[in-house]
């Protein structure tokens, strides 16, 4: 009897921890679409607008890179697109990480 019972219990516990990750794995991947149809629309909306300049000094070899659909150069600054932002600011946070966590 305390066997059969046991056996059920676990069946229970197996039965309600697959629907937990089930629960868990819809909502996992809702967050995951809505975060990328935000980046998404963002991007679209801000594709234009430059997102900070810089001193043409700074960046002398990769100008035109970092302004890439943004616009044109300003007096001797470089206007920065949100999309090589975007990219630069991954990678150096990347890098950072790494480093730290060494």
């Amino acid at each position: 009897m305390a066997a059969a019972k046991e056996k059920e219990l676990a069946k229970n516990q197996e039965m309600h921890d697959k629907d937990v990750k089930l629960s868990f794995g819809t909502y996992e991947k809702l967050l995951t679409i809505s975060k990328v149809a935000t980046y998404v629309v963002l991007i679209l909306w801000l594709w234009k607008i430059p997102i900070t300049t810089i001193s043409d000094q700074l960046v002398q070899p990769f100008g035109k890179l970092l302004s890439w659909r943004s616009g044109a150069y300003l007096k001797d600054n470089v206007v920065v697109g949100i999309i090589p932002w975007l990219i630069v600011s991954t990678r150096v946070s990347r890098f950072i990480c790494r480093k730290v966590l060494e």
